[in-house]
């Protein structure tokens, strides 16, 4: 996680952790904690999300038209990212555990998959 945060330095990032035990002093300049947000409100207001790929996620993603980086670990989670990979709205899927290469893997995903609503970044 440390190397994903180091990657995103300069930009704001917004930071769900889930069940994980992050505090906001470990966290670099730029990088706000969350301790929730309803998708449907947020990811609209976004330029990219970078989530785990479970099936809810997935589609709050799709249904605000913003392209996706997909960290998947169990489950459907591979399924769903690779669905978002083929309709052009995420990159290959970057592995949850071991070293991963941060940034875009082959081909950069569409901006979105609808018209913009007024969203710039």
């Amino acid at each position: 996680m440390r190397e994903a945060l180091t990657a995103l330095r300069g930009r704001r990032v917004l930071f769900y952790p889930g069940w994980g035990d992050v505090a906001a002093a470990d966290l670099p300049a730029g990088v706000y904690l969350l301790e929730g947000a309803p998708h449907g409100w947020l990811f609209p207001l976004t330029t990219l999300v970078v989530h785990h790929g479970g099936a809810g996620t997935t589609h709050a993603a799709a249904r605000a038209s913003v392209p996706s980086v997909v960290v998947p670990f169990a489950g459907d989670q591979f399924f769903w990212a690779d669905r978002l990979r083929e309709a052009g709205a995420a990159t290959v899927p970057v592995r949850a555990k071991g070293p991963a290469r941060i940034g875009w893997r082959g081909p950069a995903p569409r901006r979105s998959l609808r018209p913009s609503r007024g969203r710039t970044g």
